[in-house]
Formats: C-alpha cells, sequence, structure tokens
C-alpha cells in the first residue's frame, strides 16, 4: 500500500502554518509582536491607524514563546478538525476570524488597561465549545456527556482565577468569551431548519404546517439562524 499524508483539515493546517511563520518572525523582530501581532489596550490604540484594523484580526496569530504557541496549536489540531469535518471549513474560517474580533472587543472592555493580548488561545476555545454542539444538527439536540464535561473542567479552570484576581499574565477574560462565542455559533447552526420535502412546501402553499419564517419565532431565533446559515456558507430558500 501506497503511504500518503492527506491534508484533512486546510483551515486548521492553514491557520497552523501562519502562527508558526508569525513566530518566526517574531523571533527574527522581537518588536514585531507588540507592533504587528498584538492588541492593544484602548487608550493605546489609534483608530485611525491602518495597523489597527490588521490587529484585530492579527493578535490571535501572535505568540509569546515557544511554550505558549506548542501549546496552542496542539490543541488546534486536537479540536480543529473534528469541527472542520462536521461544520465544514467555510464556518471553521469565519468562526476562527469573527473570534478574534470577539476577544479584541472583549479586552477593550473587560481586559487591563494596561495589558496587550495575543495568542490563539481564544479561538481554540471557540472550537472547544462548538465541537460539543456537534449534536445540534440534523434535527438532534443532544450535547455528548464528555463533551459537556470537558467544556465545564475546562471553564472551571479559566473562572477560578477570574473570581480570584490571580494576575498569572494569561487573559482569562478572552478564553471565556472564545468559549461563548463557540457555543453561541454551534447552537446558531444547529437552528438553521433542515431542507424540506416537496410535500411541506406544499403543505405550506395551502396554509398548513409550520414555516420556520411565521410570525410567531422570535427576533433572536431569525437572527440566530440567519448567523448559522451565513457561517456556513449558505443562503434562505
Amino acid at each position: 500500500m501506497a503511504f500518503y499524508i492527506a491534508l484533512d483539515s486546510p483551515v486548521v493546517l492553514a491557520t497552523t502554518l501562519l502562527c508558526l511563520l508569525v513566530y518566526l518572525h517574531t523571533r527574527m523582530e522581537p518588536s514585531a509582536l507588540s507592533r504587528y501581532y498584538a492588541w492593544l489596550p484602548w487608550r493605546a490604540t489609534s483608530l485611525s491607524s491602518p495597523l489597527t484594523a490588521w490587529r484585530l484580526f492579527s493578535h490571535s496569530l501572535g505568540h509569546g514563546g515557544w511554550d505558549h504557541l506548542q501549546h496552542n496549536l496542539m490543541l488546534l489540531c486536537l479540536v480543529g478538525p473534528p469541527c472542520e469535518r462536521h461544520y465544514g471549513s467555510t464556518a471553521v474560517f469565519r468562526v476562527l476570524i469573527c473570534c478574534s474580533v470577539a476577544v479584541a472587543i472583549s479586552h477593550w472592555t473587560l481586559g487591563p488597561r494596561n495589558a496587550q493580548i495575543f495568542g490563539l488561545s481564544g479561538n481554540v476555545f471557540a472550537l472547544i465549545t462548538l465541537n460539543g454542539f456537534a449534536g445540534f444538527t440534523g434535527g438532534r439536540k443532544a450535547v455528548p456527556a464528555t463533551a459537556l464535561l470537558t467544556m465545564v473542567l475546562w471553564l472551571a479552570g479559566e473562572i477560578g482565577p477570574l473570581l480570584h484576581g490571580k494576575a498569572d499574565g494569561i487573559s482569562h477574560a478572552s478564553h471565556l468569551v472564545g468559549a461563548l462565542f463557540g457555543s453561541y455559533c454551534g447552537y446558531a447552526v444547529g437552528q438553521v431548519p433542515s431542507r424540506r420535502s416537496a410535500f411541506q412546501e406544499w403543505l405550506e402553499c395551502l396554509g398548513w404546517g409550520r414555516r420556520s419564517t411565521r410570525a410567531s419565532a422570535s427576533s433572536f431565533r431569525s437572527l440566530t439562524q440567519d448567523f448559522g446559515l451565513w457561517l456556513q456558507g449558505k443562503s434562505k430558500r
């Protein structure tokens, strides 16, 4: 049998490669980490600077050292491929991009005033919780017990330092924001209605059956469904 390497998760592999390239850049030019790959606190940010828009996304690629990078990439390669196989590359890519923005904005509002953040940790937390909501698709509303236990144990380790005000150089608030964002993305994808049969569409034309867009549906549910469709690169029928 021929041996070959399967490129199974293009988004995860591309993210890993980008993180490695950024790490090499910051090793050769240490000042590049704060200049190009770190999200600065509110009072140190200039909204008129083009670098601000760049750092809104690039802060997830920068890491403070090899241990930091190795830990995040190891977790990314563990939880990323299952998410990409289940939700698709488009959804995972958009989750990573949107999570970077959510983490950056949360640091402005919740983070220390004199601290900068960088790293893929928030995105990894988003994929961990997103993976736990894989059972919400296809008409099923089930969360695996092992996935739920993993999320609970992981989040417990993040909430503790926040409650005790422990200064350990880790942005636990960013981790929590990533976990909450990943949970919402998983829930949003699960709210996308499955493809209707021709018989169901015929019943709806007669005024029978349940319509996904009827007036009684809440606006939050409708927005969540739209967001889930967008994550998957789909459009309304």
